[in-house]
């Protein structure tokens, strides 16, 4: 079974996919004004690289690999777009029959990538009497090629209760990742563990979390084979004397404290007449009631956490439930039985891998996809990228032999310049005098003279098959320069002005902009944001 996170909010992306309902305090958060949202904004995993979205190909290849039938996803930013995009029965990722699930039990509170599968699969697979023994989980914001097929069947060959893919970085950029150590490694002349060394599959002896001295550069890529017996042992929900979700509404949230001390804090959004307490649940038939944990009967023992205490720290896989088996608990993937699975693995993809959660990551992705390499390959040079989907698009070549995916219904002009490589969404007008270098235009855009460079438009909601925004946009360029920027909406029809926000100091910029280098650019309800790249 394939179990999708799809609930990112995305706020490293932020501005392009901010909404305009979120709170001035979320974007505070990334040092963004109360006015930096995007009347187009899409969900993280509906971003497009280019023509299609961000989490796609991942999702598609564990289905075409596996012979993947049922499907749940976690939602909980933009909900709403996710199931709209994919379906109820999500048909435009699975063609044949199958079970779905869409889990948005978190949607107004956080529970992370751990927690919201462990309350997914609490409600709807744990009391089948028959369901998936193994569970493949993927995450909707990266970009990868792993060998699925080869994963899941060296995770069975080998017995395994939990594989991890594995991918180096650079060195220079471990800071960013939790990394792995792995047994039968080698070590070079600066103890730092050779990335490849070990085999392609063995065991996770060791997480290092964000380290910049870290002594190994592979990275967890958040895709996770896990077995039906991980939910079973990690599990450990607290029984409390109330669910808050059911308490008077009128009640302040420091009597409900008083009521439950051992709640998970806050969210910024929390409304108390919502009832959004998602790790609070009562039984229906016996009518107790429990709050959502992972390892707290062994951490009470400890002496970690106190009687009547859920363990706080068990919302992420990668951050908090896997290092604390392997670091704190490794009796936890033991065999029981003798027929049982155990072992933490870590397998090797060998393939490009990359984190596009960023402004600058995703626009640096789709100068990857036109180039057709990209990712960081520890034997120099670069991964192959000539994979990503190009469906409907006709390849020609410019004077000097360089790609040009042009969509089939794309209209260029005469006198237009078109400088490889680049891409035409369907739908888009090239007209005379306009220069694209470059730059992936996404469905729709009409431009009209000027030149763009290096730079990404993002289509309209509508051509991607979401419902329209809150503001009616105009998906023109004309006589604009763009350079290395990358814009996430229309343009107001009647509305010239551009706001520039400087860490939060928000304010009107310049009109009638005609020279734009190294910005990200949305509408909001005021006119066009522009904020740094």
């Amino acid at each position: 079974m394939l179990l999708g996170l799809v609930g990112g909010v995305g706020s490293r992306l932020y501005p392009p996919t901010a909404h305009s309902r979120l709170s001035p305090k979320e974007l505070k958060k990334v040092n963004l004004g109360p006015q930096s949202f995007n009347a187009n904004a899409v969900p993280k995993p509906l971003t497009h690289l280019g023509q299609t979205p961000l989490m796609g190909p991942l999702f598609e290849s564990a289905i075409s690999q596996i012979g993947i039938k049922d499907i749940a996803m976690a939602v909980m930013y933009l909900g709403g777009d996710i199931k709209s995009y994919f379906g109820a029965n999500m048909e435009r990722l699975r063609p044949g029959s199958g079970s779905s699930f869409y889990w948005d039990h978190q949607s107004d509170f956080n529970l992370n990538t751990a927690g919201c599968l462990v309350r997914g699969w609490q409600i709807d697979l744990k009391k089948q009497s028959e369901h998936a023994e193994t569970y493949v989980i993927l995450s909707a914001d990266i970009r990868s090629r792993a060998n699925l097929g080869q994963m899941i069947e060296l995770h069975d060959r080998h017995n395994a209760l939990i594989t991890i893919a594995l991918a180096p970085v650079a060195w220079d950029d471990v800071a960013r990742f939790g990394v792995a150590f792995r047994e039968g490694a080698a070590y070079d002349g600066l103890g730092r563990q050779m990335p490849l060394s070990g085999g392609k599959f063995s065991r996770i002896t060791r997480f290092e979390e964000k380290n910049p001295a870290a002594k190994s550069n592979l990275n967890n890529t958040s895709i996770y084979i896990i077995d039906d017996r991980v939910f079973r042992l990690i599990e450990d929900d607290i029984e409390v004397s109330a669910n808050r979700n059911q308490l008077d509404p009128d009640l302040s949230e420091e009597e409900k404290q008083k009521l439950n001390p051992y709640a998970l804090p806050i969210a910024d959004n929390f409304d108390p007449r919502r009832g959004n307490y998602a790790n609070d649940w009562t039984d229906p038939i016996s009518g107790r009631h429990y709050r959502l944990g992972v390892f707290s009967s062994i951490l009470r023992k400890l002496g970690k956490i106190k009687e009547g205490e859920a363990n706080r720290r068990f919302q992420d896989w990668g951050g908090h439930v896997f290092p604390e088996i392997v670091t704190h608990h490794p009796e936890i993937y033991r065999a029981g039985k003798a027929d049982e699975r155990e072992g933490f693995f870590g397998y090797i993809t060998g393939s490009l891998w990359a984190d596009d959660g960023t402004r600058k990551a995703l626009l640096q992705a789709n100068m990857e996809m036109l180039r057709e390499e990209g990712g960081y390959n520890h034997n120099g040079g670069r991964h192959d990228f000539s994979w990503w989907p190009k469906t409907g698009f006709r390849l020609s070549r410019d004077s000097a032999g360089n790609k040009l995916w042009i969509a089939d219904n794309a209209i260029i002009e005469e006198g237009a310049h078109l400088i490889g490589p680049l891409m035409l969404g369907p739908g888009t007008i090239i007209k005379r005098g306009s220069i694209i270098q470059r730059s992936v235009i996404g469905a729709g855009w009409e431009i009209g003279g000027g030149a763009i460079t290096d730079s990404v438009l993002w289509p309209d909601r509508l051509a991607i098959g979401l419902p329209p925004g809150p503001i009616p946009l105009l998906y023109k360029l004309s006589g604009t320069v763009l350079e290395h920027t990358l814009i996430g909406s229309g343009f107001h029809p009647d509305k010239d002005s551009f706001f520039v926000d400087d860490g939060g100091n928000y304010g009107l910029a310049f009109t009638n902009a005609r020279q734009i280098k190294n910005r990200v650019m949305v509408a909001n309800s005021s006119g066009m944001f522009i904020s740094s790249l």
